[in-house]
This record gives C-alpha cells, sequence and structure tokens, in this order.
C-alpha cells in the first residue's frame, strides 16, 4: 500500500494504531533478515515501524531517523495483536515523545535514542504500508492486518482504540475519532478496494501485489 499526502500535516505529533497477526516470526525460519515492514516514510531522515525486525523477534520503532527497540521478543502465530504508536516530540518528558502499546501495555525499550527530530510522517512524501521505500523485498511484510489507522495531531491512549472483554483485548468501533488532514482508517472490508480510507477524510491508499483474494476473514473486527 501507497500513498502521497497532497499537504503537510503535523510532523510533530501523531498516532498510529493496528491490529496484526504474525505468520513468520525470525526464530521459526532461523533467520534475521525477516524485517516485516509495517511502516516506511522518509524526508531528509526515515520513519519505520518494523516487526520482528531482528532473530530475537524485537520491534523497532524510529522517527525522523532516532529509534527505540525493547527487549521483549514476539513470535505469538496463533493470535492477534494490538500495537499503537505515539510521537509526540514536543512532549515535555523524553521518554513520552515515542511510546509504544501492545495489547494495551506500555513497553519500556532497550535502546532509545533521544527525539529531537520531527518525523517524515505527514510529510509530503510517499508513505508505504508493507514495504520499504527502495522496495527491497527482505522489508516485505509478511502476515494479516486490520483496523489500521493514524490519528493526525493527537496522543492516543489503548482506551480510544481498544475495548476489554472478559479479560482479552478487543477491538473498539474507531469511527468517532478525529482523524486530522492526513489521518485515515483501513478496514480492509472491501475486497476490491482494500485501500479504500473509511474515516471520511478519503485519504486512500493505492495497492499492488494484493488481489481480492488477500481479503481474509481471520480478523479480529470480523463481524464487528
Amino acid at each position: 500500500l501507497s500513498r502521497t499526502p497532497s499537504s503537510e500535516s503535523s510532523r510533530l505529533k501523531w498516532s498510529i494504531s493496528f491490529w496484526h497477526k504474525c505468520t513468520q516470526p525470525n526464530r521459526l525460519l532461523a533467520a534475521s533478515n525477516n524485517y516485516h515492514q509495517w511502516w516506511w516514510c522518509t524526508s531528509g531522515e526515515n520513519d519505520s515501524i518494523l516487526l520482528q525486525y531482528t532473530a530475537d523477534d524485537h520491534y523497532y520503532f524510529q522517527v525522523g531517523g532516532q529509534a527505540e527497540y525493547p527487549s521483549a521478543e514476539f513470535r505469538d502465530v496463533g493470535g492477534w495483536t494490538h500495537w499503537l504508536y505515539v510521537f509526540d516530540r514536543d512532549n515535555g518528558t523524553q521518554a513520552n515523545k515515542r511510546r509504544v502499546y501492545v495489547n494495551g501495555v506500555e513497553h519500556a525499550t532497550e535502546l532509545s535514542q533521544s527525539q529531537s527530530n520531527q518525523s517524515a510522517s505527514n510529510s509530503t512524501t510517499v508513505h508505504y504500508i508493507g514495504r520499504r521505500g527502495d522496495n527491497n523485498s527482505a522489508y516485505h511484510a509478511d502476515g494479516y492486518i486490520a483496523q489500521f489507522l493514524l490519528v493526525d495531531n493527537l496522543v492516543l491512549t489503548p482506551s480510544d482504540v481498544t475495548d476489554t472483554k472478559n479479560g482479552i483485548v478487543i477491538p473498539k468501533d474507531v469511527s468517532g475519532l478525529t482523524y486530522g488532514t492526513n489521518g485515515f482508517l483501513l478496514e480492509f472490508g472491501d475486497a476490491s478496494d482494500l485501500g479504500n480510507d473509511t474515516s471520511g477524510n478519503n485519504n486512500d491508499w493505492s495497492v499492488s501485489n494484493a488481489g481480492t483474494d488477500h481479503q481474509s476473514l481471520d480478523s479480529p473486527t470480523f463481524g464487528e
């Protein structure tokens, strides 16, 4: 998926939320070059969300060329996981400038570079979901995604995008969120138009190498 915004919006504050089901963790592949690039854009420096980016199956969150990753490992191939990435460059607390929540729980980081740069996200350069800008095949994402959204110029918390039922994190109706200029919501409900933005903004994405057979009923939002 790819999209080039027609105008720039907030490069200092945004949130990205999505559901993901892993199909190929690196530990099972005995490999370290299986990068699962779920977000990529560049404007001087790179913004990058990688899952399973090392042989130890860490995630990697980079904004404006400055990155963090945890010691936790993510290898569940049987269930769906919710991810919330928050960027708030001007937050007065350094640890809160980049935040990652997994199934509603904030994760501490093993490496965290101080954040001073603005992001490439929401610039007028091309943005990608599922690949890197140079289309390096080692960074092609594997797995399933659902309810992929970006909210422009707003910090989200897990309660904004998830609910809990019987102790399990489940999807929430996110139609009432304020998405902002370049915000979008991809619900993948139309197999013939997987890049359709249903937020009301019509910030649609172009689809490549994904036909109608790429829509799956194996989704945490099916029937919602």
